[in-house]
Formats: C-alpha cells, structure tokens, sequence
C-alpha cells in the first residue's frame, strides 16, 4: 500500500488530497503513519463496514456541486454522510484523519510506549494496563482498540503518574479542535451503535495473546516502539 500510494503521488505531482477506505477496519494509527507521505487525508472505519459501504451518490453529488472544497472538508463530508446512510442497529464507524498530524501522534505514542513499558516492572501498573486492555472498546478483530480510549482508561486507573501524562499527551494529539498546533489528528469522527460508542476516530494494533511477526516491519512499529511494548507486555500478564 505504502509502495503504490507513493507512485500514484508521484504520477499526479503531490500529494493525494483524500485516500477514502471503504473497507473494513481500517482507521488505524499504523495505517495512517504508513502512507503519511504520500495522502493528506486518510477516511476510514475501525470498525467492519455494512456490504453497501459508502453512500457514493451523495458524496460525489455534493462534491460536484462545491468542487472547490478541500481536502478537509471533504474528509469530514465523507464521515457525515456515510453516519447518515446507515441506522444505530447498523453498529458503524467513520473518521477522517489529518496524516499531517501521524508524525506527531507517533512521537506521543512513543513516548508512551516507553513508559509503558519501563511500568512494567511494577505489579500495580501491570494490572492496571490489563484492566484498561479488557475495558476498551474493541471491534470485529478484536486485537483492533480504540487508542483514545484506552489512554482514557489507563490515564483514570493510574491518576497522577507518568504513564497518565503521557496517555494525556497521546490524547491531546487525537482530539479534534484541541488548541495544541500538534492536535487534531482525528479531524472528523462518528458511530452509531450502543457497542461503539467509545470510539474516537483511530484504533491501534493491542493483540491479547502473540504479536504478528509482520507488525515488525511497519513504519509506525519501527518509529514508535509499539511492537516491543507488545511484546513486554504479552511476556509479563501472559507468565512468559
């Protein structure tokens, strides 16, 4: 994806105003980190997406009418017409995200992971993390979780801590219109769905048994130190 993203930038001159996923579990911080280089806007769910996918017609129809609205707004535009194409029963989820924003969130999840990991040494922190783990909202793969929401989480469990700030610095990134320069890397989000409704626009990869020999070799892993954080974290609560 990374590869063919970047010659489509190069073929057109720049970067790609929107790259819209209408697939299944796609709002991902590594997803976004991966071809940050190469698009403006990442729209995608973290969810599964319903067989019908995006309501194309009123998308494009608006578009055609104010073809000379941005990148932006046409993220966000995506994300509210598809929320109104589908009923709560229909459980979804959409966001836009503003890649400008991936360097900076992956420097705050970083900077997480790093105390995350040093934590786990102390049994409290290690039992607080899973608490978190088994709280958080979750999707259809289940190694799929809300970042903001279990910074949400771990940040209450753990009041006044290292780890809190920086789950409060993480958060700080995602929210949109935050006034921090660094925020708003989740530009538009929404769900319907009463098993959704703790979703904030971007999951991340938190498996609850092994972690994939693969994810080593994604930017977002080499960059952040995610995957090492995984593994400490899996070795300690899983005795191994």
């Amino acid at each position: 994806l990374k590869r063919v993203l970047a010659a489509s930038a190069r073929a057109v001159g720049g970067k790609l105003d929107v790259v819209g996923m209408d697939a299944c579990l796609m709002s991902m911080a590594e997803v976004g980190y991966q071809v940050r280089q190469s698009a403006a806007v990442l729209v995608g769910s973290e969810q599964t997406e319903p067989g019908y996918g995006w309501p194309y017609d009123c998308v494009l129809g608006a578009l055609a009418k104010h073809p000379e609205m941005g990148s932006r707004d046409l993220g966000a535009l995506i994300v509210r017409e598809y929320l109104a194409s589908y009923e709560a029963e229909d459980g979804v989820t959409q966001s836009a995200c503003d890649l400008a924003r991936a360097d900076g969130l992956a420097a705050a999840v970083k900077a997480l992971a790093e105390t995350l990991t040093a934590a786990l040494r102390e049994p409290l922190m290690r039992h607080r993390m899973l608490v978190a783990r088994a709280r958080v909202q979750s999707y259809e793969i289940a190694d799929n979780v809300d970042l903001a929401d279990y910074c949400a989480l771990l940040a209450d469990l753990a009041p006044k801590t290292a780890v809190a700030a920086r789950c409060a610095d993480v958060l700080r990134v995602i929210v949109p219109g935050a006034p921090d320069e660094a925020a708003g890397y989740v530009l538009a989000q929404g769900s319907k769905g009463a098993d959704l409704g703790n979703s904030h626009g971007v999951a991340i990869y938190f498996p609850t048994r092994t972690v994939s020999p693969l994810y080593a070799r994604l930017d977002w892993a080499q960059v952040t130190g995610w995957g090492r954080f995984l593994a400490g974290y899996l070795a300690e609560v899983r005795g191994r």
